[in-house]
Order: structure tokens, then sequence, then C-alpha cells
């Protein structure tokens, strides 16, 4: 008798979790809805052709991915639990639409309870100056969340140009576009066609006739009524002087990403190591890497 409730209890404390496991795994698919229903338009079979989808229910982590047509703008989204005190999750969710020029990474926590003590923009950028604040938000987190283990890697990204997020933080975890995004990939045209790089830095402040005939001729051609270039000179160097001051932020970036261990006694996140210093560039070379904004269809 005493076996047999034994195995009686063991067979309902099975059905117990199960239940719950098959719970949390309809509640993380879900959080793919966004991105899934990108493709509810497509035909069953077309979908593998234009969508990815990992379902691992064993390590609490799902992910869809895609792009769909005619524009082949793209959506990308994941969601991992992180298991806490026995039977507790933490629910992460990361989340690009490239049209939209979003990222987004959301908790289903007040991040404050689960990142690492004093985790900010001087985890990345030391002495950071606590009262100095920038006209737009200059940086983001990019969070990849792994599909085994629990050792997660954030990111620090300069904002898209252009895209001009005003939050009234250095940093942000989430970025889209707004009216107050304009296209600034004109500055991109200029870097690359230039000779001398310090013609950069003579249009910035001014000093035109520091600038060869030939360069000043490429930031001419970038001013003009046609969408795309600078209504004037004035606001181009507005934007340069802008662009100037994040990269002079930027270079002061030791390591641009770190990797949070996670404490499942806790339930929160360590900071467990730095990533690969940062490979210096010129403000050339930063102009031309960086992502612009422009409008997707």
């Amino acid at each position: 008798m005493y076996k047999q409730l034994t195995i009686l209890i063991m067979a309902f404390g099975c059905f117990l979790t199960c239940l719950a496991t098959e719970s949390l795994s309809d509640t993380l698919r879900e959080k793919l809805q966004p991105c899934m229903v990108m493709f509810d338009d497509l035909e069953p079979e077309d979908r593998s052709n234009f969508m990815t989808r990992v379902d691992d229910p064993e390590n609490r982590y799902y992910h869809v991915s895609g792009m769909w047509p005619p524009c082949g703008c793209e959506c990308s989204m994941t969601v991992k639990a992180y298991r806490y005190d026995m039977a507790e999750y933490l629910v992460m969710t990361t989340e690009k639409h490239l049209c939209d020029w979003v990222s987004r990474v959301t908790f289903d926590r007040d991040p404050a309870s689960v990142l690492p003590d004093n985790f900010g923009v001087q985890t990345f950028i030391p002495n950071w100056p606590e009262d100095y604040s920038m006209k737009h938000t200059a940086f983001y987190l990019d969070m990849s969340l792994p599909q085994t283990g629990t050792d997660t890697v954030v990111t620090i990204k300069p904002v898209p140009f252009g895209l001009h997020i005003k939050s009234g933080k250095n940093i942000t975890w989430e970025t889209s576009q707004g009216e107050n995004s304009r296209p600034l990939y004109a500055i991109r045209t200029i870097a690359q066609r230039i000779a001398d790089e310090t013609a950069l830095v003579h249009v910035m402040t001014g000093q035109f006739d520091r600038v060869n005939d030939a360069d000043m001729a490429i930031v001419r051609a970038e001013i003009g009524e046609t969408y795309g270039k600078f209504e004037s000179m004035d606001i181009l160097q507005k934007h340069l002087n802008e662009l100037s001051d994040i990269y002079m932020v930027y270079s002061r970036i030791p390591h641009k990403s770190v990797v949070f261990g996670w404490n499942a006694q806790e339930g929160t996140f360590f900071l467990k190591e730095r990533g690969d210093p940062v490979q210096r560039v010129t403000f050339r070379e930063f102009l031309i890497e960086n992502e612009y904004w422009s409008v997707a269809c």
C-alpha cells in the first residue's frame, strides 16, 4: 500500500511538472506572435522559404526570424526563460523589426531588480559624468539570448545615425523610428569620397578655406533641396558636430560587450566578464562603418 501511494504521489508530481512546463512553453510561444503574424498571408508550404523557427522547450528557448515579400522587411524575435528558486522564471525577449528600425529588449520584471548592481552607461564607458546628457540618445543595448546555458552577452552600439531618439537617457534598451528621424547618409557619402579626412573637421568648424577644392566640391554636392541632402551648410555642420560628440564618447569605450552570468538562487544577473577590447577607428571610419537611418517600405 505504501509503495502504491509513493508511486501515485510521484506520478501526480510529474503530471503537475509537465502541466507547468506546457503552460510555460505556451506563454513563451505566444510572445513570438508580433513576428509570427508577419507571415500569416503566406501559404504554409511557403513559410519555410521565408521563415526560420526554433522551438526548444527543454532549454526554454524559442526563436523566429525571416523576411517577407515584396519589400524584404525582416523581423526577428527570441524568448528565453531563466529559471531560479526551483520553479520561478525570468522571461527575456529580444525583438527586431528592420523596416521600423525597432530593436527592443524586454524583461517581465523590473530590469533594475535583475541587472547587476550599478549597471548602466558607466558599465561600458567608465567615468561618464552623471550630469552629462546628449541631445539625442546616443547608444542602445543589444542582448544575445543563449539557446543553451545562461551566459548572456550584452553589447553597446551607436543608435543608427539620424534615428534621433529623444528619451532623456544616454543609453536605451529600445530603438524605433519616429517623427524626429531624418536621413543623414549623405554624411557617409562625403566621408567615403573625400581625399583628405581633415576636411571633415574643417567643415565642422567652418574653416572652409582649409578644404581643398576637390573635397569642397564633394561637400557642396550634398547640399540642396533633394531628399537626402542637407538644406544648408549650417545644417550639415550641426549634424557633423552631433556625430563628432558621439564619436568622442564612443572612443572612450574599452569593451563593447559584457557577459552576464545567471544567479539561479537569487534570480539575478551578475557581471561575469568583459568582451574583447574595442578596435580604435578614426572619425572618418566611424562615419562610414556605422548604420544610418533610411526610409524602408
